[in-house]
């Protein structure tokens, strides 16, 4: 009797383990291209609320910044940061903020958005722009309701621009052109790991609310969008090319939602399911 319960015993946790093993090598889940939950048209970058009621992005033509209740889809409210910026780029700026040549930028007086957030209390909205003439990287602050500008403060630092910090601030992830995001640790600054994530130069990155989970896009000749489980750095959610470049991403509080941006001034909010 000992010795069939010992057989049978070992089979059911063989059988256990050989399902554990299984389950880890799931392939993602693959969401339907053709079906966002919303699409608008909009640019990046783009954030959610505090509270997930509200989604902010860049207009398509640059001057604005709009405020949109997720549940009614209805658009609250336009903030005008024309005199701000100017709606132009080129792929010297991006070598210059990725660390990919020291040349400086000369004449070109244009800014961009690069960087929404929005205060814990939900009730200011913060942008980074740059670069340009004058101080070239600007944080202007927005009250969220009223769109009534609070502040203007020159930056220095251009390192503010395309890149993600996890939420408990420790780790920075970086992507570059070769489709690779970095991990560098900002208490020591010493590169922790890596992950080959595109095939195509990452545009855009962002942790979701536990910094669990890192959501990557990539440009045309990639233009897929993954959710990466960042424990053992697989791949557990990827939507198909399905609009040339992805340039910005971003989950909703709840990581029920992951919003994209694409070079086609498009604006999707996928539904996700459940990350684990």
């Amino acid at each position: 009797k000992l010795t069939l319960f010992v057989a049978v015993l070992a089979v059911a946790l063989f059988g256990m383990g050989g399902a554990s093993a299984e389950a880890a090598e799931k392939p993602p889940i693959i969401i339907d291209k053709d079906k966002p939950w919303q699409s608008f048209k909009g640019w990046l970058p783009m954030v959610f609320s505090g509270d997930g009621t509200k989604f902010i992005y860049g207009t398509d033509s640059g001057n604005h910044i709009t405020v949109w209740d997720v549940k009614s889809a209805k658009q609250l409210r336009q903030i005008d940061i024309s005199k701000k910026l100017k709606n132009t780029w080129n792929d010297q700026e991006w070598d210059k903020i990725q660390g990919l040549t020291e040349n400086p930028i000369k004449d070109h007086p244009a800014r961009k958005i690069h960087n929404l957030s929005v205060s814990n209390d939900g009730k200011t909205l913060h942008m980074i722009a740059g670069p340009g003439e004058g101080p070239a990287w600007l944080k202007t602050g927005w009250n969220l309701e009223t769109g009534k500008e609070l502040h203007t403060h020159a930056l220095a630092d251009t390192g503010l621009s395309r890149i993600a910090m996890s939420p408990d601030g420790k780790t920075m992830a970086i992507g570059i052109r070769n489709g690779t995001v970095y991990f560098k640790d900002m208490k020591t600054g010493e590169v922790t790991g890596k992950l080959k994530a595109h095939k195509d130069r990452v545009w855009g990155l962002a942790y979701n609310s536990d910094g669990k989970f890192l959501a990557t896009v990539s440009r045309w000749t990639d233009g897929t969008v993954k959710v990466w489980r960042l424990s053992d750095m697989k791949e557990v959610v990827h939507i198909p090319k399905h609009a040339g470049s992805n340039y910005g991403v971003a989950f909703s509080p709840d990581s029920s939602l992951l919003a994209t941006a694409s070079d086609k001034n498009r604006v999707r909010i996928w539904k996700l399911p459940a990350l684990k």
